[in-house]
């Protein structure tokens, strides 16, 4: 029984014996390392042993794991633990284990105002972060008034939201709230809300993107089909920008402009339903009345004269750089349209249309795809009639009638870059010039169109600039400031 005894003690105690190779671990870089940034392993061997022999291996929680080094951004999760082992192919060789845990990582946050159409004197003013808030972080909340900043408050616990008096407001004001999140190592991220101005009874949700890299046109089923207007090419935005979640209303549109021209009145009777019925030089005016309405530098210049409006056509230069609201670009519109890239199909949600020939006369009610899903719940607003805006689900960005309802003015003129093969050449923030050229182009198709190919998120279809009707509207757009959002929003709700 001793001797039994003395042999197990002896093999739970083992020492090297001198002269073995020992493996040794330095540091982890970042020190604390954080979910988004790779970690690397600094290590070395004390003797003679190959480096080409040893193993790193990484261990997380729910047996995820990485063999290499370094362990890849995005593996870990916020607070997660996980190992790290030094081996070697030498069985003589003693393994070495570090144990660490991830840093809180800021993560992307939506900031909003409360309410979003407030009266003076009597709504007060909340700033809120809409998502996941992390009692690991501090929150700092800066107000600003007309651009310019009105307070600041620390919150080193949860944030739960910060408050304006309702005295302290007066109508015509325009007031933003930014947020910032810091962990304990210093990383922050920084996310604005949109401008609230008070005694406005309207409020225009947008939807952010980050600059980004996608293929442009027509999707592969489409080619094969011979309904390509466009072969794809590949396009890159660098500058973060924000779309209309819904197409602008009647409401808005009157609002801004006095009056409204549609003319589904009698088949679509909210307040709702699609402002229609418009020419691109009025599509200006609204996005520049309702840039001075939130206090922001009108991108078109209009004016009036004795001939009428005037809108100057200097945009075009760099419509990019505008501060206020205005038309999205071709490339804008679909960039959002497809998720910044993430969907490459025809339809909103990644379904592909099917019908034998792209341009029969048809009504969207017929057209089968992929999938089996009912058009309807695909985003498409397909009916004899407009309805009002968010009757149906949105992308997965939260943008609703993207396709059907009215089809949507753009910044660009009508544009076909390459009809017999695939773009090899890459651009930059393209832009079909000049704007106010006798042809323009519209995105999205309207919900009496015929023919498969008009619901195509790649479809670019022409029309004059002084084209108007029932079927023709509008979604806006504002380019954001250099520092671009981390992610893309989550979906608004329906008004």
């Amino acid at each position: 029984m001793w001797r039994l005894t003395s042999v197990l003690l002896l093999a739970a105690c083992q020492v090297e014996p001198q002269g073995t190779p020992r493996l040794r671990i330095d540091a982890l870089d970042p020190a604390v390392p954080v979910t988004d940034q790779p970690v690397t392993l600094a290590w070395h061997v004390e003797g003679d042993l190959d480096p080409a022999s040893v193993q790193v291996d990484w261990t997380g929680p729910a047996d995820a794991s990485f063999a290499g080094n370094p362990l890849p951004a995005n593996t870990g999760t916020s607070a997660a633990r996980w190992t790290v082992t030094l081996s070697a192919d030498d069985a003589g060789v003693l393994p070495t284990t570090l144990a660490f845990a991830f840093a809180v990582a800021p993560p992307p946050m939506q900031v909003s105002i409360r309410p979003q159409t407030p009266a003076s004197e009597v709504d007060d003013l909340r700033c809120t972060v809409d998502g996941d808030i992390l009692d690991a972080l501090s929150y700092t909340a800066t107000w600003f008034v007309d651009g310019e900043p009105a307070g600041v408050a620390a919150l080193t616990t949860a944030f739960d939201g910060d408050t304006v008096s309702a005295h302290d407001t007066r109508d015509g004001q325009s007031w933003t709230c930014e947020v910032t999140a810091t962990n304990a190592q210093g990383q922050s991220s920084t996310a604005a809300s949109g401008p609230v101005v008070v005694g406005v009874p309207i409020h225009i949700p947008m939807v952010a993107f980050a600059p980004g890299t996608y293929m442009e046109g027509a999707t592969p089923q489409e080619i094969a089909a011979g309904a390509a207007t466009n072969y794809p090419r590949q396009v890159t935005l660098t500058r973060p920008f924000e779309i209309g979640a819904y197409e602008v209303t009647r409401e808005e549109w009157t609002f801004v402009m006095g009056s409204d021209p549609s003319g589904n009145t009698d088949t679509c009777d909210s307040p709702r339903c699609p402002v229609e019925n418009m020419v691109w030089l009025d599509a200006a005016v609204f996005a520049d009345g309702l840039s001075r309405l939130f206090h922001l530098d009108p991108c078109y210049g209009c004016r009036t004269s004795p001939e009428g409006w005037v809108c100057d056509p200097g945009l075009d230069a760099d419509v990019y750089a505008c501060e206020g609201f205005r038309l999205p670009t071709a490339a804008e519109w679909e960039y959002a349209a497809r998720d910044a890239g993430a969907n490459m199909g025809s339809l909103p949600l990644g379904g592909d249309l099917l019908t034998t020939d792209w341009t029969e006369p048809v009504t969207c009610r017929n057209f089968t795809f992929s999938g089996a899903v009912p058009l309807q719940q695909q985003g498409v607003v397909c009916t004899d009639r407009p309805a009002a805006v968010g009757s149906f689900p949105p992308t997965a960005s939260g943008l609703y009638d993207i396709i059907g309802n009215v089809a949507e003015r753009i910044q660009d003129r009508y544009d076909i870059w390459s009809t017999h093969g695939p773009d090899t050449t890459p651009v930059t923030d393209p832009l079909a010039r000049p704007s106010v050229a006798p042809s323009n182009a519209f995105r999205g198709g309207a919900y009496d169109e015929a023919g498969a190919l008009r619901y195509c998120l790649g479809f670019d279809q022409s029309g004059h600039t002084s084209d108007t009707g029932p079927t023709i509207g509008l979604r806006i757009a504002r380019t954001l400031p250099a520092t671009p959002p981390q992610a893309i929003h989550p979906p608004p709700s329906v008004p």
